[in-house]
């Protein structure tokens, strides 16, 4: 028995004579190439893309690579440094009271709440003789994590996690400071207007 040829649509070029095809312009394509899918498809792939046997690409010049990579780390740092402007979301002062309710008591308390991010300041001011008396509390953050900076003063939270301090005068500025991330308060106006 004699051996059957195969018929040339059931045999594909190998890679490197697709790749030989590619580079020569000028050569004349066989056949084949206009019946077979697969090797039609590589060799237009070559053809495009002609980057077989090429040398690489240069490096580029290393005080460039070092300069991107310092520009890289100077993101990651900006992006863990950031300063927060808090959102005042509830003031005791600014709800209307009942007429029954209403007198100079009230100007003497005030509660605040104000968000940022995922953290929560609770802030209850009392008005006394002497000057104002302030507890904070934190939310979103766990205790002795985060300090207030409370005008030049640093104030650190007791056991139980609440922030006491007093002053003749209510706070100009308050931030707070919870491991890289800085937020700052509102400025808040302390004289209330009379009810109606």
């Amino acid at each position: 028995m004699r051996p059957v040829k195969k018929h040339m649509k059931d045999m594909h070029f190998t890679r490197k004579e697709l790749l030989e095809m590619a580079r020569d312009k000028n050569r004349k394509l066989p056949r084949h190439l206009k019946d077979c899918p697969e090797c039609r498809q590589e060799w237009e792939l070559l053809q495009a893309f002609p980057v077989a046997g090429q040398l690489p690409l240069p490096d580029a010049p290393s005080g460039w690579i070092e300069k991107a990579v310092a520009l890289g780390k100077k993101d990651r740092l900006l992006g863990k440094l950031k300063t927060l402007i808090a959102e005042l979301t509830f003031d005791s002062w600014k709800i209307p009271q009942p007429v029954g309710v209403r007198g100079d008591a009230l100007q003497d308390q005030r509660r605040l709440r104000f968000q940022a991010d995922k953290i929560g300041v609770d802030i209850r001011a009392e008005h006394a003789d002497e000057g104002w008396v302030f507890v904070g509390q934190l939310s979103g953050v766990e205790i002795g994590e985060a300090v207030l900076k409370v005008g030049k003063r640093t104030v650190q939270p007791d056991p139980h996690g609440f922030y006491q301090w007093s002053s003749k005068t209510p706070p100009g500025e308050i931030f707070l400071q919870a491991g890289e991330a800085s937020i700052k308060l509102p400025k808040i106006k302390w004289t209330k207007s009379k009810p109606r």
